[in-house]
């Protein structure tokens, strides 16, 4: 990292060489290549080309290129925002409505058993068979639901290491435009986000969506044990402890960052104003080629920032797309079993819902905490030039 801000640092004293008068031309040839050339030893498309080859080919149909910024006016809009990502998780979406399907048909199924056996069978027969149907339940949830937390583990783990590739480049960026403040904030708070909270979130609020969906299936099987208390404990515990994590490191990360942008913005004034003043003879040309190179390398910075974001949003998407969908069959499923009375079923269905809303928060928490964190950093020094 320290290379990269170096050969960053010494691109602010060569080229100002660039900008005496008579050198118009050559500095024009000079600065199309040199976004490239910074792109390319500031490692930002060293990460680029870490992601996944299908995360790449969507990134370059946006139009998002650290050698290519200008693209991003140009393909970055809405219609190609919802034709790339409709695309993308179009193929993501079938499992959660072959769910459904199995889902309602074991719900009509022990609805119309109830209908037959009531007032004609033992009690003993009448257990034997919600047991049955309830057990049926039970497989239709349980692989398709292990897998998607399966899933929800992976994907925050690749984002971990995804951040541990993108933050130092991104916070060398940052120093090398002047924001060294913010960029030890930056690094320092995203580096402690990507290694503490995703080992508590793998290791200790993870796991809970396995073992609430368990207490689910103990309190559909056994009538004589109530757990849905625990469940809505347990759904509750967790939220408040990822709203507590999120509101300390955004809170504490914001703080520090617009302190520290204070202090960078003063001295890139203070540098340029010296520049502009004592430098002999081409002092002024000297500052207009500082102001120049400041302005490339925060297009870099705003560039790359965004390539990060959109990069692990694309990451997030499928699981979290997955998880919605699998909300929404499970309360369809919720709303028709309430309907038709069979309590078991309703028991078992309320309690997958609360593991599905713990899985689907910590995807959302993780995410949005990078990126406004990455906001920030961006949004700092706006004004330095």
């Amino acid at each position: 990292m320290r290379k990269k801000i170096l050969f960053l640092l010494t691109m602010l004293l060569l080229l100002p060489v660039l900008a005496i008068p008579g050198n118009n031309t050559v500095y024009a040839e000079e600065s199309s290549a040199s976004s490239s050339a910074l792109a390319e030893e500031s490692g930002s498309e060293q990460v680029v080309d870490s992601l996944d080859w299908d995360i790449q080919s969507m990134l370059e149909e946006l139009g998002l290129s650290v050698s290519a910024p200008t693209q991003v006016q140009e393909k970055f809009t809405f219609s190609t925002m919802w034709n790339v990502f409709s695309n993308y998780i179009g193929d993501r979406i079938e499992r959660p409505f072959q769910m459904l399907a199995g889902l309602l048909t074991v719900i009509i199924f022990s609805a119309l058993l109830q209908g037959l056996y009531q007032g004609n069978m033992r009690a003993g027969t009448e257990t034997v068979f919600e047991f049955i149907c309830t057990l049926a339940a039970v497989a239709v949830l349980s692989e398709p639901l292990c897998t998607s937390f399966s899933s929800v583990e992976q994907t925050l783990e690749s984002g971990s290491e995804f951040m541990t590739l993108f933050v130092p480049v991104f916070a060398g960026i940052l120093a090398a435009g002047g924001t060294v403040g913010s960029a030890l904030c930056y690094q320092t708070g995203v580096i402690a986000l990507a290694d503490g909270v995703i080992q508590l979130i793998c290791h200790v609020l993870l796991p809970l969506c396995t073992m609430v969906f368990a207490l689910a299936i103990v309190d559909a099987v056994s009538p004589s044990v109530s757990v849905g208390g625990l469940l809505h404990m347990t759904k509750r515990t967790t939220t408040w402890v990822l709203g507590l994590i999120m509101t300390i490191f955004l809170g504490v990360l914001s703080m520090q960052s617009w302190v520290n942008g204070s202090v960078d913005t003063a001295a890139a004034k203070t540098t340029k104003y010296v520049i502009s003043n004592f430098v002999p003879v081409v002092g002024s040309a000297v500052s207009d080629a500082y102001t120049t190179v400041r302005s490339s390398l925060q297009i870099l910075r705003n560039t790359t920032g965004v390539i990060g974001m959109m990069a692990l949003c694309i990451l997030f998407l499928p699981p979290l797309v997955q998880l919605l969908l699998y909300r929404v069959v499970v309360g369809i499923g919720t709303a028709l079993a309430e309907i038709l009375g069979t309590k078991r079923l309703l028991r078992l269905l309320q309690g997958t819902q609360q593991a599905l809303a713990i899985a689907f928060a910590l995807l959302v928490c993780f995410g949005i905490m990078f990126v406004v964190a990455t906001a920030i950093a961006m949004t700092i020094g706006k004004g330095m030039t």
